[in-house]
């Protein structure tokens, strides 16, 4: 169960759901994937996400109020009762996932959770009424827990001790198939994709937030381009239409507009086109919201290297191999302008190679591991 899926959704974790389905299926289980209907749809086709044999996509109805009236719940738990071997709530911080778990226990149906991310610790009264007798509720019956980085795991384990134990971190996967860098011929797709390669270029990819740290890109923007005019930033993703606006004008206020692309999401391809072509990938997010960060797996396996914060899931990974990268304190402008300089400088390459267990394949069998012992 995940509140969004491909192709209408292409968040992270609707995207984690999506390649772990599949994947499972091709281990031989038989999957079905609870979902809403989206109300807005991306531009991506069916054709882009296309299914194993074995896996089954139904979408319910989703209002948002009142909840507890929701039609998606009297849906989903007449479903819940055909017979499921498993029942995994994906994102275990919704009302949606904690209710499907009191249903199971009516139903002794066993239940695991994966949680991407711990957003609702950014504040002590969403921790308190959310964090403690939501996840307290999660976690008591769950069969086990994933998380998806060694930083939420050991959130977790050190709010939650008792229950540490049955938590374990699984990653997200790279799809080998479209980000590889061997397929990629740099000229070419910058050629298409009207990019100069007399100039260096710098990419974000993802949601236009607050919780980015876009806000903070742009300050270390404007400081690198002072010693480095020819560096051009590229940015990916879709925001509220006034904090998107607002953030064109402060380009224009910092005469940066003009060496600014912004571009709507893109295909799978043309992403990792994209990510090919530049120089460095950016990821200053600002709160633990940011549960991962697929971008930078992405962008490592077409061979860019990231600059990401310490706040990103991935960030332990990136500080685990000199190649990938840089991680700085969040929040941090300078620090952020002082890791691109240093990253645009360096000649070394990506360790494609360190990539090799971060498969979607991979993941699956870790995750197998797991159904399997629980059985």
């Amino acid at each position: 169960m995940h509140l969004g899926f491909p192709p209408e959704d292409l968040a992270g974790g609707a995207k984690y759901v999506y390649y772990l389905a599949n994947e499972l299926a091709m281990l031989g289980n038989k999957v079905t994937v609870f979902t809403y209907k989206a109300e807005e749809t991306s531009n991506a086709m069916e054709s882009d996400y296309p299914l194993k044999e074995n896996v089954t996509v139904e979408r319910l109805n989703y209002r948002h109020l009142p909840v507890f009236r929701e039609k998606f719940l009297v849906g989903l738990n007449h479903r819940l009762s055909k017979g499921f071997d498993l029942v995994i709530g994906f994102q275990s911080l919704y009302l949606t996932t904690t209710l499907a778990l009191r249903h199971c226990r009516r139903k002794s149906i066993p239940y695991a959770c994966t949680t991407f991310d711990l957003g609702v610790f950014s504040s002590a009264l969403t921790e308190k009424i959310r964090g403690r007798l939501q996840l307290s509720e999660v976690f008591k019956h769950m069969v086990f827990g994933t998380v998806i980085s060694e930083k939420s795991r050991a959130v977790l384990a050190k709010k939650f001790p008792e229950f540490s134990d049955r938590i374990f971190t699984i990653t997200p996967g790279i799809d080998f198939n479209v980000f590889n860098a061997e397929k990629v011929n740099r000229n070419e797709a910058a050629e298409e994709l009207a990019l100069d390669r007399k100039s260096r270029h710098l990419l974000f990819v993802g949601r236009i937030a607050p919780e980015k740290g876009i806000n903070y890109l742009f300050e270390a923007f404007e400081i690198v381009k002072q010693k480095n005019p020819d560096v051009k930033l590229v940015v990916v993703g879709e925001g509220n239409d006034h904090f998107v606006e607002n953030l064109k004008g402060q380009l224009e206020h910092r005469n940066l507009r003009e060496s600014t692309v912004f571009l709507t999401m893109l295909s799978q391809q043309e992403l990792a086109s994209l990510y090919g072509c530049c120089d460095l990938t950016v990821l200053p997010s600002t709160t633990m919201a940011e549960g991962f960060g697929m971008v930078l797996l992405e962008s490592l396996a077409m061979g860019t290297p990231v600059v990401t914060t310490r706040i990103a899931g991935a960030a332990y990974i990136v500080e685990g191999n000199p190649s990938f990268g840089s991680v700085v304190k969040e929040a941090d402008s300078v620090e952020l302008a002082n890791a691109i300089e240093k990253e645009l400088k360096r000649k070394k390459k990506v360790d494609l190679k360190a990539l090799k267990n971060f498969s979607w394949k991979e993941i699956a069998r870790q995750y197998q591991k797991l159904i399997e012992g629980k059985r």
